[in-house]
């Protein structure tokens, strides 16, 4: 077990997470007696970087709670609120769900999406492997902030966040800042990943994917939300919520 900041914060030695260069604990905080992530990040300037942002981010049950920050000569630490569960999927291939399912959980997803965008930020790396899903299926939280850029005085996204994951996000990513981005390009992935839902494997030919659909409906929405053009795509969280809720019926 380690301590940090005189023992506030202990963690215990085996990662329930890894990424590119950090590794997340499961920990306890000894003040609220509340269980906690801790992520430990080998970067200082990743590390500071990716705690800023999430110092802005709105407290909602689908987002990851910032709770601190903590550096020494070693490593820097970013101490987060735990959901007991774990990711939706890793890359290439992950469970299929029934229809219903998949769209709970895309709404969850959009549901926490929608106050990080009208907060001016655009998280640029949704995927299953940034999406965890609780134990028992009823809640998701949105993890790992590394590439999310914020708006300007001028309300522009003009970041240029690394290219994502392959098979989730859209082509203006790829362009590395020689197209602007919107709130369409979060949505653009979240489209995949409900694709990923009920297909079980990633849709790297997005349009042979969406073509292969036999719901019109579910067809309809998924190519709309898809579309090269971000004019052609939903602009709104909400917008795209409004058009999923509508295959309940």
């Amino acid at each position: 077990m380690e301590e940090l900041k005189n023992g506030r914060y202990v963690y215990f030695h085996e990662h329930i997470g890894e990424g590119r260069t950090s590794k997340v604990f499961k920990g306890f905080d000894t003040a609220t007696k509340r269980e906690i992530a801790i992520k430990r990040m080998i970067k200082s300037e990743e590390a500071n970087k990716e705690s800023n942002i999430m110092k802005k981010i709105p407290k909602h049950p689908f987002l990851c709670e910032y709770i601190d920050f903590y550096e020494n000569q070693l490593y820097a630490f970013i101490i987060m609120g735990y959901l007991n569960g774990e990711r939706l999927g890793f890359y290439k291939f992950g469970n299929i769900y029934p229809l219903n399912k998949a769209i709970e959980i895309t709404m969850n997803i959009l549901d926490g999406i929608e106050p990080f965008h009208e907060a001016g930020m655009l998280h640029c790396d949704l995927s299953p492997h940034n999406i965890l899903l609780s134990k028992d299926q009823k809640s998701i939280q949105i993890i790992d902030f590394g590439c999310t850029v914020q708006k300007d005085k001028n309300g522009k996204f003009n970041g240029k966040p690394m290219i994502g994951t392959l098979g989730f996000y859209p082509p203006e990513q790829k362009m590395k800042g020689k197209s602007s981005l919107d709130d369409s390009t979060d949505l653009y992935s979240i489209a995949c990943i409900f694709l990923y839902l009920i297909n079980g494997k990633a849709p790297f030919f997005i349009n042979k994917t969406c073509n292969q659909i036999s719901n019109p409906a579910l067809k309809s929405i998924v190519k709309k939300a898809t579309s090269y053009k971000k004019s052609d795509r939903y602009q709104s969280a909400n917008e795209m919520k409004e058009a999923i809720s509508s295959l309940r019926r």
